[in-house]
Order: C-alpha cells, then sequence, then structure tokens
C-alpha cells in the first residue's frame, strides 16, 4: 500500500483510498502533497478530490487506510503556493488550528538531566529555545498556533514542568490536572 502512496506523490497523480472513519468504510479520491511523521505515525498531507488547491490541505493517518491505489492517469497540478515545510513548522503536534494566533510559550524543567535532554531530543517549532538556569532548571520557549496539544504535552510532564506562560495555557494545564484528580477519586 505504501508503494502506491509513494508513486502518487512522486508522479503527481490522484490516489484511491478506502480508509476505516469512526467504524466505518469511506472512500475517497486525494491528491497527495506530502508526508509528514509524528509520534511514531505517517500522515498524508493532501487534498480531497473537488478541494480548491488553495485551501487549507487535510493530514490522513496512513494506518487507518484499508487500502490505496494509485491513479496513474488521473495527474494533478501540485500547488505553487504550497511548502510542507512551512505547512508544518508553525504547529505543535498534528492538529494545526490556522484561525489561531500563535501565542509564546514558556516552560520551566526540573534541574534533572535526564528530563532536560528528552526535552531537547524533540524539535517543537522553528523558533524553539532553551535557557539553561542557574539552579539547573531549564526554560524552554516557543510560539504556538493553538494550545490544545501543547496542553496534553504539558500533562505529560507531570510535576516535572511549570508553565510560566501564557496565563490560559497555565489555567487549562491547571485545570485538566484537578479534572483527572477528581476523576480518579484521589484527595
Amino acid at each position: 500500500m505504501l508503494d502506491e502512496v509513494y508513486d502518487s506523490l512522486i508522479n503527481e497523480v490522484s490516489l484511491e483510498i478506502s480508509m476505516a472513519s469512526r467504524g466505518e468504510s469511506k472512500q475517497a479520491v486525494l491528491n497527495p502533497l506530502g508526508m509528514i511523521m509524528y509520534n511514531n505515525g505517517l500522515y498524508l498531507v493532501a487534498h480531497y478530490e473537488g478541494q480548491k488547491s488553495e485551501e487549507e490541505p487535510y493530514k490522513f493517518k496512513l494506518e487507518s487506510f484499508i487500502s490505496a491505489r494509485c491513479l496513474k492517469d488521473k495527474t494533478f497540478k501540485y500547488p505553487q503556493h504550497f511548502v510542507l515545510r512551512d505547512y508544518v513548522s508553525d504547529g505543535f503536534g498534528i492538529y494545526r488550528d490556522r484561525k489561531a494566533t500563535p501565542v509564546e510559550v514558556e516552560l520551566e524543567f526540573v534541574a534533572d538531566e535526564g528530563i532536560k535532554q528528552a526535552v531537547r531530543e524533540r524539535v517543537y517549532t522553528r523558533d524553539e529555545s532553551y535557557e539553561e538556569l542557574p539552579d539547573g532548571r531549564m526554560v524552554l520557549r516557543f510560539a504556538a498556533r493553538g494550545l490544545t496539544e501543547v496542553t496534553s504535552w504539558v500533562l505529560s510532564w507531570g510535576a516535572n514542568v511549570r508553565v510560566v506562560g501564557p496565563e490560559e495555557l497555565r489555567r487549562g494545564v491547571a485545570e485538566a490536572a484537578r479534572r483527572m484528580v477528581e476523576i480518579n477519586g484521589v484527595a
């Protein structure tokens, strides 16, 4: 199946797919623009048939594909304005909220070399920066478009991170942590 996806990408021809979506099988014809990997999953960035080339493309998780067939006789014109690197560079994670205004995120991590190394191993955005504090803590700063995935990522670090800003993220993390404690019956 991956060969069919690669062929359609390389030759700029449409791809006919069948995919599982919410317990149902759906069919679509896609015009592939690129592939990205996120959290050990491959995603096909594509326009669906009938979508205008200037519209925001969709991300299709390849593991949801049941079948894929390269339509060798159905070419499409790759959008001149589309650059895959630019498409993924201002997002944090796989979800993109194009309508959201970029917000500056500042996080402070504990003085633990293993934690700091794990944080440095990931690329967050194009403009991320790190600062080592005199007491061994580390500050990570980056701009994100929307806080949905940032919130869940921050929560995954538990007590090893403190949200310095923005306030909206600090409140979102605190509220989610409060709900987790409530749901799990821990006082």
